[in-house]
Formats: structure tokens, C-alpha cells, sequence
């Protein structure tokens, strides 16, 4: 196992932080990876990378089910 898996497996399941809620809200808008970036002020793979992480935290594995976790919290 890499050393990224290791740490996604540690992520699994842990709160989001400040940016990637962020980047969670925008996501659920529908904004895209570069749109979110030129949005906030970070890079598009940047965004790309807290995606990830967010997919982690969440237990999901595409946008579908980012937005059912956010309608969920309501």
C-alpha cells in the first residue's frame, strides 16, 4: 500500500475543514474544478486534490454522491 492510500484510508470518514466545505458547497452548485479555483483563488489542481480528500472523508466516490451527503446534512 502507497504512502497516499495510507492516508486517504486515515481520512476515511474524518470531518471537513473549512476549505473543503467550501469547495463542497461549490461543488453541489455545479461549478467545476477550474470555475471553484478561479473562485476562490487556488489552483484548478489544487481543487482537483481537495476533491479527492472531500470523496474520501464522505465515503463516496463521484459528484452523485457528494450531493446526496450535503442534502443529507440538511
Amino acid at each position: 500500500m502507497t504512502e497516499y492510500q495510507k492516508r486517504m484510508r486515515r481520512l476515511k470518514g474524518k470531518a471537513l475543514g473549512k476549505r473543503e466545505n467550501q469547495i463542497w458547497g461549490l461543488m453541489v452548485k455545479g461549478l467545476t474544478s477550474r470555475e471553484i479555483g478561479k473562485k476562490l483563488g487556488i489552483a484548478e489542481h489544487t481543487v482537483t486534490s481537495v476533491r479527492k480528500v472531500i470523496y474520501t472523508k464522505l465515503s463516496v466516490n463521484n459528484v452523485a454522491g457528494v450531493i446526496s451527503k450535503w442534502y443529507e446534512k440538511k
